[in-house]
């Protein structure tokens, strides 16, 4: 199968860059690897936006609690004096 491109300066300098970063000789080589591998990272990269909502949910929860903690702190300080 062949395929032809026509790419502007601006996407031949971001192809370019793809091949400096896949250490790939060729556009197409290039192009073809990226195809490849995008899925993959695709997912890796939502799921690793998930993990990261999870934590920062969870870091939230902790800073409530502790929050609340010098909350109840200060109002015991206040019983005693």
């Amino acid at each position: 199968m062949a395929i032809t491109v026509r790419a502007n300066e601006s996407q031949l300098a971001d192809i370019e860059k793809l091949k400096k970063c896949l250490d790939v000789n060729t556009s197409a080589g290039a192009l073809l690897r990226a195809a490849k591998e995008h899925p993959a990272l695709a997912e890796r990269y939502r799921e690793s936006l998930e993990a990261n909502r999870k934590l920062q949910h969870e870091l939230n929860q902790i800073k409530r609690a502790v929050g609340n903690y010098r909350d109840y702190q200060e109002s015991l300080f206040k019983l005693v004096d």
